[in-house]
């Protein structure tokens, strides 16, 4: 009597254990087919993140090459205005010693030729990007001296310093220059861009992208990138962007992780039920008890499997509430 109440004992044991692994198989697999969600969607958030990091890149190196092209090529002819500056002076010396030999039409000629280039070369400059979203933008002009937040911004008005080895202009010849500048009430400068700065400015503050170059590919993909499109760009690094995309790639590892786990978990659960159910089958009591102790091992182990997975998820899922942090305005000087 004694021996069938301890074998109803242990079959009543097993198929509450098989109950409790069937239970926790339906949670894990519900619990589990979230966590996939999870997992996708900091992966499609990471992959959206990194697609725009690609694109704000290749945009703002388009805005930089585009303002490079038309800089270098005024400041080509800046070249050419110092060439003609000294020729300007050596044609004065000249006559020092030969009087009359260079009339006074032919250092005209010279001065109004440096005065086309130097047009010219203000004209490229006012027609980079740069130029323009410093006029328009943040009301920097020569008349301030592009003077903004205490120091010098994008562009500096060269035409008070020394040009580069070269002598500074005769006296005559700037003379003449500006005399001319003033009768056209234009303002004569010598406009040099800062690329370091505007390099840096582009890069730490990402909605500048779009005001300054319209057929950025950045702005048609920020309308289908739902996550990066609930962020204002006003102020905002590129390093936050990385930053954004490296903690949602964290996040999908540590949301497969889980899964992982709970993979582990079902195996361990599926194991153990096997053997729990196999040790009834058995009349031999030494074989069942061995049976029952590895098959209640193994659901231990499972169980633990289950804690990490859940400790996992609450761990993720508070780190993510930390990935997109308020972005500060990065200095760029």
């Amino acid at each position: 009597m004694s021996k069938n109440n301890n074998s109803k004992t242990t079959t009543i044991l097993v198929i509450i254990a098989i109950v409790v692994i069937a239970g926790l198989s339906i949670g894990i697999f519900i619990i589990g087919s979230n966590v996939q969600m999870d997992a996708d969607r900091f992966s499609e958030t990471a992959r959206q993140f990194n697609n725009y990091i690609d694109l704000a890149n290749n945009d703002i190196q388009a805005i930089l090459q585009e303002d490079s092209i038309k800089h270098k090529a005024a400041f080509s002819l800046l070249q050419d205005v110092y060439a003609l500056n000294n020729q300007y002076k050596e044609m004065k010396a000249y006559n020092q010693t030969n009087p009359g030999t260079y009339t006074q039409l032919d250092l005209d000629e010279i001065s109004m030729e440096v005065i086309s280039k130097v047009r010219l070369m203000i004209e490229l400059v006012y027609n980079t990007r740069v130029h323009w979203y410093c006029r328009t933008i943040l009301n920097a002009t020569v008349e301030n001296n592009y003077y903004y937040m205490k120091q010098y911004f994008f562009i500096k008005n060269k035409w008070n310093e020394n040009y580069s080895y070269y002598e500074t202009f005769d006296a005559d010849l700037k003379s003449y220059m500006q005399n001319d500048f003033d009768n056209t009430s234009d303002t004569y400068e010598i406009p040099e861009i800062n690329f370091e700065v505007w390099t840096n400015y582009l890069y730490q503050n990402l909605s500048t992208i779009g005001v300054v170059f319209p057929a950025a590919l950045s702005l048609g993909y920020l309308e289908g990138a739902s996550y990066i499109n609930d962020i204002d760009l006003t102020n905002v690094s590129i390093t936050y962007i990385i930053a954004a995309n490296e903690g949602y790639s964290e996040l999908n590892q540590d949301a497969s992780n889980v899964i992982s786990d709970f993979n582990n978990t079902l195996i361990t659960l599926a194991t153990s039920a096997v053997i729990l159910g196999f040790a009834i089958s058995f009349t031999n009591k030494k074989y069942q008890n061995f049976l029952l102790i590895v098959g209640l091992i193994t659901l231990f182990l499972g169980l633990i499997y289950l804690t990490t997975a859940c400790f996992n998820i609450l761990a993720y899922r508070t780190a993510q509430l930390n990935v997109l942090t308020e972005p500060e305005f990065i200095s760029y000087y």
